[in-house]
């Protein structure tokens, strides 16, 4: 049968995986991107800010002050260009003409300020004019410049642009590994917390059923696991649920059973023990009458130990089979004729109404005899003298129908479901007239002949036992 995908445990489980690989790489790409992208700002920035302390200190070594150093960072013709010394005024400048102070993320946005030796601002920037002072409260990051261990001025940078350590392109690729490192961490946690949360919702029905199933071990039988989804598992819990009220039901059937037949067993023995105890003593004569009933009570015995035999051979499988075909007509003619008698004696009539041109089916004949002495026995002790047990046969569903039917008291609905089980007497005031165990033997026999047996009754309008056999089959 096809399920629907979410309801399928194989489906979560493929969804669970996908969800725990798509969180990896999303994360592991998000924090690597992330950490690269800081990296590779340190490493530029850096890269930066060595480029600008070399520039300014060759400035100052070349021209020996500060004066015009804001002309190199003024705008001609082109982003930020312009002389560094001056045409004709040092080897560079003889060499190449008008040297530029490159654009740079610094340079562009001015992110920096710089001051000579007494403090004051010679090149603007971070809000600080030409003149002022920079505040010695240490906001300001700042980077010495020196010639020769000889202080020249100072660059001061916003707090979180300062680097001070200088960054090779190897220490940049260490930091990018460390990086995509850390990254690959961060996610892999994430993706182990992902998995724990749905490996708990996966294992957690599991882990309530073993509890169930070791309390069902330990005697407590009645266990009940809370189904939480229609997958699988929620499958399997409901079956187990089905298993232990089964298996609770089946345990406390077997025990009334025992009680049942401890009592039908004690009320003849009982009988036969005080009869055989009188003759024994003389106290009671050993007449006629007297041997009848200890034969009567014998039989009693001896019906209820054939039919718990019965029954105990068919739940085995082991019940014989002798099969071969046989008219429906000619089973119930058989029925009729075995059982008239007796009816006739209690005032029931007993009639059979069968359909024309029946096929065969293939049974058990002195089985399905039994079957059917078993129903009108039952339809007898509950049918009135007056009444009437009707046995008919037609085509039903491709197989062929038995039915049993009486015009008598009826079962009350509350009894229907059990008229099957073992040792279940609708009327308890008649228990000596029956073992208990016929209806039980008559559907343990129709099973067996892979066939059904269903019961349809009505308070004060009778009770009709429909059996389905399949037809022979050449």
């Amino acid at each position: 049968m096809t399920r629907p995908m979410f309801r399928s445990l194989s489906a979560k489980l493929i969804l669970a995986f996908l969800a725990v690989t798509a969180t990896t790489t999303i994360l592991f790409a998000v924090f690597a991107v992330w950490a690269t992208r800081v990296r590779f700002n340190e490493f530029v920035l850096n890269r930066e800010q060595q480029e600008l302390t070399a520039l300014l200190t060759t400035y100052y070594q070349v021209n020996g002050s500060w004066d015009g150093i804001a002309e190199i960072f003024t705008p001609q013709a082109g982003p930020y260009q312009g002389t560094m010394i001056g045409p004709g005024r040092g080897p560079r400048g003889q060499a190449g003409g008008p040297n530029k102070a490159e654009n740079s993320f610094l340079t562009e946005r001015r992110l920096f300020t710089l001051v000579d030796n007494a403090g004051i601002v010679v090149l603007t920037g971070l809000g600080f004019q030409t003149g002022e002072s920079v505040p010695a409260d240490g906001h300001y990051p700042d980077i010495p410049l020196t010639i020769n261990g000889d202080p020249i001025g100072t660059l001061y940078f916003r707090p979180e642009d300062v680097r001070n350590a200088p960054v090779s392109a190897g220490t940049f690729l260490s930091n990018v590994t460390q990086a995509m490192v850390l990254s690959a961490l961060v996610a892999s946690v994430f993706a182990l917390l992902l998995g724990i949360i749905l490996a708990r919702s996966l294992t957690g029905p599991l882990r309530e059923m073993t509890r169930a199933t070791r309390a069902m071990a330990a005697g407590d039988l009645d266990q009940q696991v809370p189904v939480h989804s229609q997958d699988e598992l929620g499958e399997l819990a409901t079956s187990f649920n089905q298993m232990s009220s089964d298996l609770s039901r089946a345990v406390s059937q077997r025990r009334q059973m025992t009680a049942d037949i401890a009592h039908d067993l004690r009320s003849p023995l009982s009988i036969i023990m005080g009869y055989t105890e009188m003759l024994r003593d003389g106290i009671l004569p050993g007449d006629q009458e007297t041997y009848a009933l200890l034969h009567e009570e014998s039989k009693q015995l001896s019906r209820l130990v054939e039919d718990l035999r019965t029954l105990s051979l068919a739940d085995a499988g082991e019940l014989t089979l002798l099969k071969e075909p046989v008219l429906p007509q000619e089973i119930l003619h058989r029925a009729v004729q075995v059982n008239r008698h007796q009816a006739e004696q209690k005032g029931i009539t007993l009639q059979m109404v069968a359909s024309e041109e029946l096929p065969p089916v293939e049974v058990d004949l002195d089985r399905i005899d039994q079957v059917l002495d078993n129903l009108i026995s039952n339809a007898m002790r509950h049918t009135p003298a007056g009444g009437q047990i009707t046995l008919g046969a037609e085509r039903a569903n491709g197989a062929v129908q038995l039915r049993v039917a009486d015009n008598g008291e009826g079962i009350a609905p509350e009894h229907l479901p059990h008229v099957f089980d073992r040792f279940y007497r609708v009327d308890q005031a008649r228990s000596t007239d029956s073992s208990g165990l016929g209806l039980a033997i008559a559907r343990s026999i129709i099973n067996l002949h892979q066939g059904h047996i269903q019961v349809e009754s009505e308070p004060g309008r009778g009770t009709a036992f429909l059996i389905q056999l399949p037809t022979y089959q050449d």
